[in-house]
């Protein structure tokens, strides 16, 4: 049987990827769970969600203190990070 080739069209964007972690995490953790962590929530509800909403919509990870974000450009990225 011949082989078809499967032809994919790609659509490139140019896009920068911001990684926000918070610093001190693991050792507030360990001194206290339940008071580092629901201020942390608190942050990423009421703070960081909305922000990053208005300049992109693809938060694609999440790992515990911190996430990933998408940006369609650095300077989009940066203006975000500077607040």
């Amino acid at each position: 049987m011949p082989h078809r080739q499967l032809e994919i069209e790609l659509e490139r964007k140019p896009a920068a990827i911001l990684a926000a972690d918070m610093v001190g995490y693991s050792r507030l953790m360990g001194k206290e769970e339940t008071g580092t962590l629901a201020p942390l929530k608190a942050c990423e509800a009421v703070l960081i969600d909305p922000a990053v909403s208005q300049r992109t919509d693809r938060v694609f990870k999440r790992p515990g203190d911190g996430f990933l974000a998408v940006f369609s450009s650095a300077v989009d990225a940066v203006e975000f990070a500077l607040g």
